[in-house]
């Protein structure tokens, strides 16, 4: 009889905690933006709809890390591509986020300001960080071992 590897338990712990974590944050965050210095109507409805679109996807990423998580520690047999499907969800909504901000303050009077600059700059090193969770749950959720595992 082979012995049953601690690996899913101990990566759905952390995607429980870390999913947690990322619903609180979301569900305290406002959609409501405040006009910054220079910033126009135009420029206010896109940064509005930048927090709007970020907080409905955070819900489904998290929403999606929370249930991996719950099926990792129960060593369900879905766990795995559950736990895979999330890491591409959230890297894809980083990339949407880069893109996005990109796109529009490089665009907007409001990067003239300087502000618009911060706030990119804020959110290249926010996409930076929430890369590395997703890979590490990406890598090691896919290993065979960990497959073979989760066989409930």
């Amino acid at each position: 009889m082979s012995k049953l590897t601690s690996v899913p338990m101990a990566m759905g712990v952390m995607m429980i905690i870390f999913a947690t974590m990322g619903l609180l944050v979301v569900l305290g965050t406002t959609t409501s933006t405040r006009p910054a210095f220079g910033m126009s109507v135009g420029d206010l409805e896109a940064l509005s709809f930048l927090t709007t679109a970020n907080k409905w996807g955070g819900l489904v990423v998290f929403g999606f890390h929370l249930t991996a998580g719950i099926k990792a520690v129960g060593y369900r047999r879905d766990a795995p591509n559950m736990a895979k499907t999330y890491a591409l969800i959230a890297l894809t909504m980083v990339l949407f986020n880069i893109l996005a901000t990109t796109l529009w303050v490089d665009s907007s009077a409001w990067a003239a300001t300087g502000y618009g600059f911060a706030y990119s700059g804020l959110n290249y090193i926010l996409a930076g960080v929430c890369v590395f969770w997703p890979v590490a749950v990406w890598v090691v959720m896919g290993r065979p071992f960990v497959k073979q595992a989760c066989s409930r």
